[in-house]
């Protein structure tokens, strides 16, 4: 992912009019409000101990600098080469969707048993980042069929179903709990507001009933998602009643989110920095959780309290600015892969800190950089 964004920002700065478009990223200020979240982390480095930490944290935040630079100076991507970059996406998805399957249903019984450890499939990722990838390419392959669109033939929009469906399987079969959340908030409300339009009140029913009765099938006749939602009944239960949760996914969470709302009370105004959080963390397992083995610490899995802790509520409030802004700028909620893509980012910062690794931070600002490149060409033709 870092070389692909490399080689965008590369064919930005050799532009032969490169300096005229790295204009429009200082006077368009969409790009540089995207960007704030660099300078959040490279402002905390003032107040930060811990620099190898910091400098790590840093590094996978500077695609939040180049890639708006990048888009800013680049030339509007016209209409179907942009949908056809989702087009394949959507390919490259299923592919590697395909492939995982396989892998599933090759080690069956050794792989169900993971689900009973708090783990998953083995996935081409991050199993939380790639379950949001497919989430948005089942988004995609949606709005394919609905748009009727193609490269070649009539003929693909059958297959944009197929895919679409077997995804939608996939996404069952891997049994990401904060991705098949993001699945049905997105499907039903979309199946609401889509059919209600068209006032078909027949296909509105059939929707919701198959939506419905889709975990139920999934339950018997798929046994990571049974496992797995065995799994999290024990969790929450093992959570609740204040158990060991060292091997529990959403108890570690719950300890997590604890101590980094701690810290951040004890740093309301400038947090600790984001080089320091680590330490912080460890200071607090150490000092208040010590039956907690030191293999299952872990940061804070909530973007927003992530950056409290790290940031104070200053540094909050900026990166609220930043990740809202462009969605209503120019009234951008309403395109729908803007739209789609900020929801499902949104929806998982609650449960994920989705920002923190570099696939996350690709997967968030590449897309938000394509769609405003397209968004704001088109206010700017209008």
């Amino acid at each position: 992912m870092s070389i692909g964004m490399g080689l965008i920002f590369l064919s930005a700065i050799i532009h032969p009019e490169i300096f005229g478009n790295v204009k429009s990223f200082f006077t368009q200020k969409i790009w540089w409000i995207v960007s704030l979240l660099f300078f959040i982390y490279l402002l905390s480095g003032v107040y930060t101990e811990n620099h190898t930490a910091y400098f790590e944290r840093l590094k996978i935040r500077t695609p939040f600098l180049l890639l708006p630079v990048a888009f800013a100076s680049l030339p509007a991507i016209k209409r179907n080469d942009y949908l056809n970059l989702f087009y394949f996406f959507l390919l490259l998805i299923t592919v590697s969707a395909v492939i995982s399957t396989i892998r599933y249903y090759k080690n069956f019984d050794e792989i169900n048993i993971l689900y009973f450890q708090s783990k998953v499939l083995p996935t081409p990722i991050h199993h939380i980042r790639y379950s949001l990838m497919v989430v948005f390419a089942i988004a995609t392959g949606f709005y394919l069929i609905i748009n009727s669109y193609y490269i070649y033939s009539r003929f693909e929009k059958i297959i944009f179903i197929l895919i679409t469906a077997f995804l939608i399987f996939y996404l069952h079969i891997l049994s990401s709990r904060i991705s098949l959340l993001v699945f049905y908030l997105l499907a039903i409300s979309g199946a609401i507001y889509y059919f209600v339009k068209l006032k078909k009140w027949l296909l509105l029913s059939i929707a919701l009933v198959l939506l419905l009765v889709t975990p139920f099938f999934s339950y018997h006749f798929l046994d990571s998602f049974k496992h797995r939602v065995w799994n999290t009944q024990m969790d929450i239960k093992i959570a609740s009643e204040g158990g060991n949760a060292n091997y529990w996914s959403i108890g570690k969470r719950f300890v997590a989110w604890t101590i980094a709302w701690k810290i951040f009370k004890s740093n309301p105004v400038w947090g600790v920095g984001v080089g320091d959080l680590k330490d912080e963390m460890i200071t607090y397992y150490q000092r208040d959780y010590k039956e907690f083995q030191d293999w299952s610490w872990i940061l804070p899995h909530n973007q927003f309290l992530h950056y409290l802790a790290s940031f104070g509520i200053l540094g909050f409030l900026v990166y609220a600015g930043s990740l809202f802004y462009p969605l209503f700028y120019q009234r951008n909620w309403t395109d729908y892969f803007f739209l789609i893509h900020f929801l499902i980012f949104f929806v998982s910062l609650f449960t994920e800190s989705t920002l923190e690794d570099q696939r996350g931070t690709c997967f968030y600002i590449l897309f938000t950089c394509l769609n405003l490149n397209q968004l704001v060409s088109q206010k700017c033709r209008t």
